[in-house]
Parts: structure tokens; sequence; C-alpha cells
């Protein structure tokens, strides 16, 4: 009776794209690396603005889902961060692998009526997020190797965690109901009378 026991996950897993295209061949599942991307982003800035001085290059990295913009860079060229943003933005919304993308502007600033820019939203941090944050489409992860999986994306299985309360306070049950792992601690205060 004094025991509890909460058993959650911190984040799902994408499926293995090779396995979703081989159950379902018209699937456009894929992996794309960081390498990729930067160098698509890369080509994107190079036709709208030149190429940088040399030795330079546009983007410092990619991290994850963002884009860091080197600013050097854009000082060299006298280019505004927001007219680079803009450029990747709109450029990396239509084109292969990404469903869509985010400025740092954008994140800052703007409501979102839907429910994938509120989530990357409630992800941006003005201190540590990259320049662009983008959205690559469903069943399509970010990895440099050729075998495996990923996260880091707001779809479904990617978001959906189990969530289980075991213990005496608990009625015994399926619950359907939107939870998060946020509501653990509320849950055992309530419990604990904390």
């Amino acid at each position: 009776n004094n025991c509890v026991i909460v058993v959650t996950s911190d984040h799902g897993i994408a499926p293995i794209p090779e396995q979703v295209r081989k159950i379902s061949p018209r699937s456009q599942a894929g992996r794309i690396s960081s390498g990729e991307i930067k160098k698509m982003a890369t080509g994107m800035l190079d036709t709208v603005f030149a190429k940088p001085p040399a030795g330079k290059q546009w983007l410092n990295q990619v991290i994850e889902s963002d884009l860091y913009i080197n600013r050097e860079v854009l000082a060299a060229k006298n280019i505004s961060l927001e007219a680079a943003t803009a450029v990747l933005n709109d450029s990396l919304a239509h084109t292969g692998p990404f469903a869509g993308a985010y400025t740092r502007a954008q994140l800052g600033h703007e409501a979102f009526p839907d429910r994938m820019g509120k989530q990357f939203q409630n992800s941006f941090n003005g201190q540590r997020s990259g320049d662009i944050i983008f959205l690559l489409r469903p069943f399509h992860i970010m990895s440099g190797d050729s075998a495996g999986t990923n996260h880091g994306q707001p779809y479904d299985y990617d978001t959906h965690v189990p969530m289980m309360f075991l213990g005496a306070n608990f009625k015994p049950g399926i619950y359907r109901g939107e939870a998060s792992p946020v509501d653990i601690a509320p849950t055992l205060s309530e419990i604990l009378q904390i």
C-alpha cells in the first residue's frame, strides 16, 4: 500500500523508413543526413544571394531540426537575418523531405493556429534554438546511417508515449484521455498530499 510505480518514456520513435516502404511501396518515407540538409540549404542561399566569401559557409551547423546561419557571412554580404531566413523558410517548405519550416522571428512572436506550429513554438528557446527550425514529412527521419531510426518530429508516432501508474491509489483500467509526462508530478503530489 505504500508503493507507487510510474512507467513512461520521454519520447516515441519514428518507424524505420525502409520498413515503411517495404510494407507500403508507395510511401514517401525516407532519411536525410544533416550534411544533405546543409548542402540543400546552402544551395538555396547561393541561388538567391550568390556564394559566400572564400572559406566561409552559409551555415555554422545543422543540429537536429535547427539550422544556424553564419552571422559573419550575413554581415560580409550585407544581408539581414530576416532575408536569409525568409529564403530558407519559403524554399524548405516546398522541397523534398520537408513539410515546413519556421523562422526564429515566427516562433518568437507569432501565434500558430495549427498543432505543429504550436509544438515547435513550445520547444523554441530564443537563446539556443536555430534560425530556422524545419519539419520533415511524415515517416522521414534525420539520419546519416543506412539503418535504424530517430526521433524529434512532432508526429503522433514520435510524441505519444505510454504512461502507467501502479499502486493502491489507482483504479485499474485503460484511460484514453489526453495526458503527458508533465502530469506525473501533480498526480503524485495529489496522492502524497503535498
